[in-house]
């Protein structure tokens, strides 16, 4: 069988912007020549039962990894940045690397991804891939690795060098030295302050830093930084940015200016030259990416068809086509309450009551009520409302910031005392459950706890978003209010599931927006379709 190469699927029919409809892509076209080394398929698993190590040169990596992956393998810039597809291979080309350098260099590297399960999937990939190299390695499972009692996986290796995978926190970067990585970057909820962390972990010994991602909207703190690597251009100019890189990786530093955002939340806080990777699902398929995953030995037209026909199917919506696997982050679309819907809500002249004026006032209509807990991260948020027609009017929002549990629960045992309050929902999840119960024990059926989870989230947000499209909820025209309702946005997992997240600042976690909707859950004039059962919550830290 002759070597073959593969000409790239055509970009004409994906739009250069994402929009409501899109025509349905046409199928590529790929053609056979004699440049190119034949496609092979090898995991670790393969490669440690090989007659040789595994070798760290581009033409000792081509038998186990696509071009795109020997490119990030071998960038040897101090700080690099990826914007990718999804499951195009990239996390197990890191942990290739990852094991290459800790042998070469006997350096630590700490790595954090947005989730437990992710940061133990690392781990087992370096196992693999140590036996591989046919290295020591011992998996020492989940480890304390600081005084503090941080715990994290550990596999340590015969020369003495790691390879830490833990906690999502930037504390876990801090009072630390060696390479630090960071998976699904744009999904960590604190991705400037861990960027942070991270850079002088990294990078004031000689060390490098790495961050890859899908998108989470163009607003994000790594958009940001893909657009300083020179990122977020059409997929034809990702090989001329990465052999650029390459080049500029030899290059003195630029001299620092001054940041562009002077309030520094969005813009990167560095000047030093990034060296970025974009690569889409369609450059993945060009490169071999179906024939890897189904074993294949030549390329096949048909099979490359179906599978981008059959993932691009599969997404909940074009915008997710377009930001998980095109590489292009989504605007507006991407949060769950957009602007203008915000703003058709707002009434400038509401006036706000405190909680002693709304509990002692034995006059107008029915109020409900929703509490969002928090404590030292997050804020507590206190939400009124009032029915008026067919319409749920604010009364009183109360924010509190470090509240003492005991401050907590005095402010709703007096909010409770008036009758007007039919209902509070409060939140039960973690530092809630006590404070949910005692208000229950105290209050009996006015007071509803709520467990935090994915599927109750989606229970309790989607009736919000159709309030605000129909126009029956007021809220204030108050800037931080309406920040933080826009703050929740629709992500898609890996098995294409829609899950809600908001990235945590300064002024919360979109603290706001959930007081509002246990609030209007409250309101519900129906009996309450119960919730979803809660599930085990994540070890702390994670």
């Amino acid at each position: 069988m002759p070597p073959v190469t593969t000409t790239p699927l055509s970009a004409s029919p994906i739009p250069s912007t994402p929009g409501p409809t899109v025509a349905t892509p046409t199928r590529p076209v790929v053609t056979a020549t004699t440049d190119a080394a034949p496609i092979k398929t090898v995991s670790p698993k393969a490669a440690s039962a090989k007659a040789a190590p595994v070798t760290a040169t581009p033409s000792g990596l081509r038998g186990y990894f696509l071009p795109y992956q020997i490119r990030w393998i071998c960038d040897e810039h101090p700080v690099s940045v990826a914007e990718k597809s999804r499951r195009v291979g990239w996390t197990y080309a890191s942990a290739y690397r990852a094991v290459s350098r800790r042998l070469r260099l006997g350096t630590d590297l700490f790595y954090t991804s947005a989730d437990r399960t992710a940061a133990r999937e690392f781990v087992e990939d370096c196992c693999r891939w140590a036996r591989a190299f046919r290295a020591a390695a011992d998996d020492r499972g989940e480890d304390v690795i600081d005084d503090a009692g941080m715990t994290a996986f550990v596999v340590r290796f015969g020369n003495g060098a790691r390879v830490v995978a833990g906690s999502s926190r930037p504390a876990f970067f801090r009072g630390k030295g060696g390479d630090a990585d960071a998976d699904e970057f744009a999904f960590h909820e604190r991705p400037r302050d861990l960027y942070k962390a991270m850079q002088p972990a990294a990078l004031i010994w000689g060390h490098q830093l790495r961050a890859w991602s899908t998108h989470n909207g163009d607003d994000s703190f790594f958009h940001q930084l893909v657009k300083q690597a020179g990122g977020g251009g059409d997929a034809a100019a990702s090989e001329a940015r990465t052999a650029a890189a390459a080049v500029a990786s030899a290059s003195p530093p630029p001299a620092a200016t001054s940041a562009t955002d002077p309030a520094g939340e969005t813009s990167p806080m560095t000047n030093q030259r990034i060296s970025g990777h974009r690569v889409t699902l369609l450059d993945a398929v060009n490169q071999g990416l179906v024939e890897r995953i189904r074993g294949l030995s030549a390329p096949d037209l048909t099979a490359r068809r179906d599978f981008v026909d059959e993932v691009r199917a599969s997404c909940p919506d074009e915008a997710a086509w377009q930001e998980e696997y095109l590489c292009r982050p989504a605007a507006e679309g991407s949060a769950l309450l957009g602007y203008p819907a915000i703003a058709g809500c707002e009434a400038a002249n509401l006036q706000l009551c405190d909680v002693e004026a709304v509990a002692g006032d034995a006059g107008g209509g029915p109020l409900y009520a929703g509490f969002d807990v928090g404590r030292k991260q997050d804020r507590s948020v206190l939400w009124v409302v009032e029915r008026v027609g067919d319409v749920l009017w604010t009364r009183c929002v109360r924010v509190m910031g470090d509240a003492m549990f005991a401050a907590q629960e005095g402010l709703l045992d007096r909010l409770m005392q008036g009758r007007r309050v039919k209902r509070l929902c409060v939140d039960s999840t973690g530092i809630g459950m006590m404070l949910a119960e005692r208000l229950a024990g105290r209050h009996g059926h006015r007071v509803e706890p709520v467990h935090f989870t994915a599927a109750v989230k989606a229970e309790l947000a989607m009736p919000l978003v159709r309030l605000f499209q129909g126009r029956l909820v007021r809220v204030p025209a108050d800037p931080a209010v309406r920040e933080d309702l826009h703050k929740v946005r629709r992500t898609v997992t890996a098995a294409h599931h829609v899950r809600l997240a908001a990235p945590r600042d300064a002024d919360g976690h979109a603290d706001r927006f959930w007081a509002l909707a246990l609030a209007c859950h409250a309101a519900e004039r129906s009996p309450a379709t119960p919730l979803p059962l809660g599930a085990p919550r994540k070890p702390l830290g994670w």
